[in-house]
């Protein structure tokens, strides 16, 4: 990323300063009071790291060896226990220093994408952009693993937008270029993967667009190519965990399990099965999947999209009656939510598998992100950062559109697109998963500084005229 002169530094300077204002101000004014069980899981995984040297869980009064997460956060957690024992304030800072250097990737990301005499000013804007954005730095305050994941997904992207490398245009390649942007992306994949399990989805995103690009028969060679030293360097930071789980769990297992059970755990498929025919909005989400077996569910509390008649509604609230008194989805309740699930899914198969996935994707991007904001969740605040939130997905699409025939920019919409249509299969709609997209969101809307007629101004070390 080409640097302006003086005056961009001093302004690039005071982006950040207000970048790590703001995020001293979280970690030290909001930092909740609770920890929420996803925290208490990877605490406890972390704890036994440290005082056991192993990766593993209390069950049944014995420390079990467990595959039940991705380890990357967990080791995390323990280098912070190890180092500041138990200080939420020490891991509120270092979580929000990564979201700091977050907004210096994101700078990177957005000038890479844009043309050469935009640059600099364009790399500024996406520095104020994402220094001023709440929505990543707000969970530096949570124990859970999205800034660390936001942080990885952004280095890979910007190693993948590389000039003449990965997704450039054809006719753009340095083939050595593209390998080593191939292989530097793989291996910030596979890191990013050992924290969250669905990183690789930029690595299929990346293949995808290669493969358009790579169309032509005499391309194929170099699509295996790139296609294979970027699955090399994905594989190679998860081989220590591979061989963890072969040795200690005698089971082959790159990812955790999607549903995060444990061993021998009866999961509750035909559950979320039914809730896929249905369920779209986080509210549900808790209101009806997290009170599952811990507490009773109102059959009040499903919307009327939930029955297509009233002896379904019977069969659902005879299960619902069932499971609140024993606060248990046992394997014969499963069975039946499963073939209530297939007679939907027959009946209205669009429902399922149309309908349904894109009332979540709009719940991912458009539903509140205030889960870290305790305490302040007043219609304004709610109506500011549902604002905030529109703006930004506006602005990146309006940046997407003036970028429409840059190579790079169909590779972050295949990102967006590919990540958000994954995330809907999800057991529950969360709109933090989305967050991974921001770095690929604030560099498409810093595009909107490319528009207009550029100033010229004097670059006082090289002494020549620097676009901004």
């Amino acid at each position: 990323m080409p640097f302006g002169g003086v005056w961009w530094r001093w302004q690039a300077a005071l982006a950040i300063a207000v970048a790590l204002a703001l995020r001293l101000f979280v970690a030290i004014h909001l930092m909740p009071t609770y920890v929420d069980d996803d925290g208490k899981l990877y605490f406890a995984l972390a704890d036994n790291l440290v005082k056991h040297g192993t990766y593993g869980l209390d069950l049944d009064g014995r420390l079990t060896a467990v595959d039940i997460r991705m380890p990357g956060y967990p080791l995390f957690l323990a280098m912070v226990r190890l180092v500041f024992g138990h200080a939420p304030l020490a891991l509120s800072l270092l979580q929000g220093l990564g979201d700091l250097l977050t907004c210096v990737a994101v700078a990177f990301l957005s000038a890479e994408l844009s043309p050469q005499r935009f640059r600099p000013r364009v790399a500024l804007a996406a520095l104020w952009l994402a220094a001023l954005c709440p929505f990543v730095a707000g969970y530096s305050v949570q124990v859970l693993t999205e800034v660390w994941a936001v942080f990885l997904t952004a280095l890979a992207l910007v190693a993948l937008l590389v000039p003449g490398g990965l997704v450039d245009a054809p006719k753009h390649y340095d083939p050595r270029r593209a390998l080593v942007s191939a292989a530097a992306a793989g291996l910030l994949v596979g890191f990013g993967t050992l924290v969250r399990p669905e990183t690789p989805l930029l690595a299929v995103a990346a293949l995808v667009v290669l493969a358009l690009r790579c169309r032509r028969r005499r391309d194929w060679p170099l699509w295996c190519r790139l296609a294979g030293v970027m699955s090399l360097g994905l594989l190679l930071p998860l081989s220590p965990w591979v061989a963890r789980n072969a040795i200690v769990l005698h089971e082959f297992r790159i990812l955790a399990p999607r549903s995060a059970e444990l061993p021998g755990e009866f999961q509750p498929y035909g559950f979320e099965a039914w809730t896929h025919t249905w369920l779209s909005t986080f509210r549900q989400v808790q209101t009806v999947s997290w009170k599952m077996e811990s507490a009773a569910v109102d059959l009040r509390d499903l919307p009327a999209a939930a029955f297509d008649s009233a002896g379904e509604r019977a069969r659902i609230d005879a299960l619902f009656k069932e499971h609140n008194r024993t606060r248990v989805i046992s394997p014969q309740m499963d069975g039946v939510f499963a073939e209530i699930a297939r007679e939907r899914t027959r009946r209205n198969p669009l429902r399922t598998y149309l309908g349904v996935p894109l009332e979540r994707a709009a719940t991912l991007w458009f539903a509140e992100r205030l889960e870290w904001l305790e305490g302040v969740r007043d219609p304004p605040w709610r109506f500011a950062f549902e604002t905030l939130n529109g703006l930004v997905i506006a602005a990146a699409i309006a940046g997407a559109w003036v970028a429409r025939r840059r190579p790079a920019s169909l590779y972050l919409l295949t990102f967006i697109v590919v990540r958000t249509a994954f995330l809907t299969t999800a057991q529950t709609p969360e709109p933090r998963y989305v967050l991974e997209c921001f770095p690929a969101l604030l560099a498409l809307a810093a595009q909107l500084w490319t528009v207009g007629r550029a100033e010229a101004v004097e670059n006082s070390e090289k002494g020549e005229r620097v676009v901004v």
